[in-house]
């Protein structure tokens, strides 16, 4: 597997280790020997922007990206990172930028917006995965919006499969009516009102993870009144998603407010020539939104390694 040609691949360095890389071949060389068995990682972007990682090294050939959900710190995935070491994965998971360890110090008046996530930062991670880990396959975990941002990223044409969690279309209507209110005052009151007010979108205080630079807020709440989400009507960006063709699972979840089965179908249209199998989790331990990634069932993790193992499509 190589990077595609005249693709950026973003300069990293290893905190605490060697500087830089990305430059030519002999530090690409020198990057992959500096990466021990675990690294934080500092990522740069096409754009610039440095982006927090985490690296773990498995003993097998394949390396997973995680693509975390909105406003979730990339220390969360850490359990089910290490999981997924034990069998033989190497694993990345990242910060989107205003998250985490990829937050700047101030929130109020940092340019980012949802798009940035994917066209740039899952983008970059995944660049990194190829350049350095070079993997055989190169595999995606998208939880949430994760799973929403991976057909804008240039790079998902190497991914050869993916297991999206709780990923869905976020336009309000796929919500049955008993939920659709919520969703509807998030879109439409909670974000466009207290984002221009306050210079960010203060998500800790409405227990939905860590605060959201103010651009990314206010596009995910234009792109949640849309019944076309993030393609908007957009047949270029329409036709980027439908160009990929890799094995997919998408999951949905009993029990989760954020992703109705609707929405997680919705989704699927989105990736319209991708080889998707569907899977509903229902009752028992693994219900909500963010269940599956806590330690728990242990059958739910060891499912899901072992269809990124051999994937399988309908």
């Amino acid at each position: 597997m190589t990077p595609m040609a005249g693709h950026h691949i973003g300069e990293f360095g290893v905190i605490g280790g060697w500087p830089g890389a990305g430059r030519n071949r002999e530090a690409r060389r020198r990057a992959r020997r500096a990466v021990p068995a675990e690294a934080e990682l500092r990522i740069r972007t096409r754009d610039g922007v440095g982006l927090a990682g985490t690296f773990r090294r498995g003993t097998g050939t394949d390396c997973v990206v995680i693509a975390g959900a909105t406003g979730v710190k990339r220390q969360f995935y850490g359990p089910f990172a290490r999981f997924l070491v034990g069998q033989g994965f190497s694993v990345l998971a990242f910060d989107y930028r205003g998250i985490g360890g990829s937050r700047p110090d101030q929130l109020k008046g940092y340019q980012a917006r949802m798009e940035d996530w994917g066209t740039h930062d899952l983008d970059a991670a995944l660049a990194w995965a190829v350049d350095v880990a070079k993997p055989r396959r190169l595999l995606v975990v998208g939880h949430s919006v994760g799973g929403q941002l991976l057909g804008l990223a240039d790079h998902a044409d190497l991914v050869d499969a993916a297991v999206f969690v709780g990923s869905q279309s976020g336009y309000w209507g796929h919500w049955p009516l008993a939920t659709r209110l919520g969703i509807g005052a998030l879109w439409f009151g909670l974000i466009p009102g207290l984002s221009p007010l306050l210079g960010k979108f203060p998500s800790s205080k409405l227990g939905l993870g860590e605060d959201l630079p103010r651009g990314v807020a206010e596009q995910w709440a234009r792109w949640g009144r849309d019944p076309d989400y993030l393609l908007r009507k957009d047949a270029k960006r329409r036709e980027q998603y439908a160009q990929l063709r890799l094995p997919l699972r998408m999951i949905s979840i009993d029990g989760d407010f954020y992703a109705p089965h609707a929405a997680v179908d919705a989704l699927a249209g989105f990736y319209a020539h991708a080889k998707v199998e569907r899977l509903h989790l229902s009752k028992g331990k693994t219900t909500g939104h963010f269940t599956v990634f806590r330690p728990g069932d242990p059958k739910v993790w060891a499912s899901l390694a072992s269809w990124l193992a051999a994937p399988t499509a309908s």
